[in-house]
């Protein structure tokens, strides 16, 4: 059996959860805390030491918490300072799927069901944070069932995820399988 997880269509980020400040570092390593006040805002209510990989996701304005197609993002990306009526039109939700430090230590070694465990202890400020929803697979059909579910959810596709598997960063590898169809 595998974990599997939905493959949303965001933007991918590390969220640094400090006792005096958040910060929030794209792929290239760039600060982007100031282009997502509510996501740091909303983070500010987890314990200090904490490092999660997660997605920033546009949320769909009248349909609750559904995530929106990344061109509603779009309109945020590269914004220093968005204006209030920009977050007010394109709310966003920080979405995490793994840990990377908790208590200022680095976990990456452990496996994945393991720090999927320490996720799954916090208390996560939603609808602006929260934690990817996750299940076991370990057949063909549990897969065509998440990936079908995923797709009517509004998401890409999904990831499978080796239970088993340490945090391997920046490496590609078959601990975690993405799966999406071409449009």
């Amino acid at each position: 059996p595998f974990a599997v997880e939905d493959k949303y269509d965001g933007i991918r980020l590390q969220a640094h959860v400090g006792a005096e400040r958040i910060v929030l570092v794209s792929r290239t390593l760039d600060d982007v805390t100031v282009s997502y006040p509510e996501v740091a805002a909303a983070l500010r209510t987890l314990p200090p030491g904490l490092v999660l990989d997660g997605e920033v996701v546009a949320l769909e304005r009248d349909a609750g918490e559904r995530i929106a197609p990344f061109r509603t993002l779009q309109q945020r990306l590269g914004r220093k300072r968005p204006s209030a009526d920009l977050i007010a039109r394109v709310p966003v939700a920080y979405v995490v799927f793994d840990v990377i430090a908790e208590d200022a230590s680095l976990v990456i070694d452990e496996p994945y069901r393991e720090r999927r465990g320490r996720l799954a202890r916090h208390t996560w400020p939603a609808p602006t944070v929260r934690l990817a929803p996750s299940a076991l697979a370990s057949d063909a059909e549990a897969v065509e069932a998440a990936f079908v579910a995923a797709r009517a959810a509004g998401n890409e596709g999904i990831v499978a995820k080796d239970p088993g598997a340490p945090y391997t960063p920046g490496r590609r590898g078959k601990t975690w399988i993405k799966l999406k169809r071409p449009l």
